[in-house]
């Protein structure tokens, strides 16, 4: 697995903190928390002993459960000076039922709260964002500093156990979470996939190169640049109270939605598309958080879709992956590369999109525009 550069994702931020996905700039920085007596004693030797084999830890370890699942460990960092200070994440493991917490702080960076800010803000990540029932952790025995990191967010100790994995006695932990109610399921189950399809949509604009983006040799409802105008506009129509109510921001029109079937006058440049769409994430958000049962229950106010708004919003999600595979099918016709699924959507952040550009002569696809 390839490891990002700087940029990489943030996760969130707290007062001090701020947890960000860990890429290949941070090998220094693992290669000396991996090998402080404080991790050797209460974590163990994880073979790390040159940079290289710290950027296979992080592609073997982190990385990996940032694709798979979605979390891993994350780097802590102090948001005043951006210094390294240690990790915390979540882990998913084979050996046990539900994924645990993880935490460790270089030495010279203890005594600070660090290590119980960032936990409190990992475990509302675990209930709120990755709507787990149950959060797990487990420690040495002797490891109290650790323990009372787990007790004050919350953790209480479960039992002593056997770790099939190092052979060695180990306490456990649990948090159990009360269960949520089913409009604030659906609430989170909607940024989230929501938030997983507009970064799929990003992922593709950026990853387009410009002899792609407007290419005169294919009809204007097959280009690039307006596929994703079309995805964006409809979008943002069918997060508005209504026809009527609908006002999208400048420089764009109303023209999208006219039976005439006007089209902009000459194509909108990525950046602007950009911005577009970061306009339709704060509507994602204002409009999901607002929701209510009765609205979602309600028939939506679209003359064209006799559907509740619950149903339109799934509707509107379908339409936007519907176009970034579009999207994503002529990258792979024009350069052979597209971004990777994503499976869940994050705190909005600085994103990184890595991927190969070999370059195709050939580019050929029908495409079909759907409202």
């Amino acid at each position: 697995m390839s490891l990002r550069s700087s940029p990489v994702r943030i996760v969130l931020e707290t007062p001090r903190l701020r947890l960000r996905e860990l890429g290949a700039d941070d090998a220094a920085f693992i290669l000396e928390l991996v090998n402080e007596p404080g991790w050797l004693r209460f974590v163990g030797d994880r073979n790390v002993h040159s940079l290289e084999d710290a950027r296979g830890y992080i592609a073997r370890g982190p990385a990996s459960g940032y694709a798979r699942f979605g979390y891993g460990l994350w780097a802590v960092e102090a948001i005043e000076s951006g210094e390294p200070l240690g990790m915390c994440g979540l882990i998913r493991r084979d050996s046990l039922p539900e994924p645990d917490i993880g935490f460790a702080f270089l030495a010279r960076h203890h005594g600070h709260g660090y290590a119980r800010e960032a936990a409190a803000a990992v475990v509302g990540l675990a209930r709120e964002r990755f709507l787990l029932a149950r959060l797990l952790a487990i420690t040495l025995p002797d490891n109290t500093a650790s323990q009372a990191v787990l007790e004050h967010v919350g953790f209480r100790f479960v039992n002593k156990f056997t770790s099939p994995e190092t052979s060695t006695e180990e306490a456990l932990y649990a948090l159990e979470f009360p269960g949520a109610g089913l409009l604030e399921l659906t609430r989170t189950a909607l940024r989230a996939q929501y938030g997983a399809a507009l970064d799929m949509l990003e992922n593709a604009i950026r990853a387009c190169p410009a002899a792609t983006w407007a290419d005169a040799r294919v009809p204007l409802t097959q280009q690039f640049w307006y596929l994703v105008f079309h995805t964006l506009w409809w979008h943002d129509h069918y997060l508005s109270r209504g026809e009527r109510e609908f006002a999208p921001p400048a420089p764009f029109t109303l023209d999208e939605g006219s039976p005439a079937g006007l089209y902009p006058a000459k194509p909108y440049t990525p950046e602007t598309l950009l911005t577009y769409l970061e306009h339709g994430r704060r509507r994602c958000r204002e409009r999901f958080g607002a929701l209510t049962e009765a609205e979602a229950s309600a028939r939506c106010a679209f003359a064209r879709r006799n559907m509740s708004w619950l149903e339109l919003f799934l509707y509107n999600l379908r339409h936007v992956q519907h176009h970034t595979a579009q999207l994503n099918l002529l990258l792979r016709q024009h350069i052979d590369s597209a971004p990777d699924w994503v499976s869940r959507g994050r705190t909005p952040s600085v994103r990184c999109v890595a991927f190969s550009r070999t370059m195709r002569v050939s580019w050929t696809i029908s495409t079909s525009i759907a409202t």
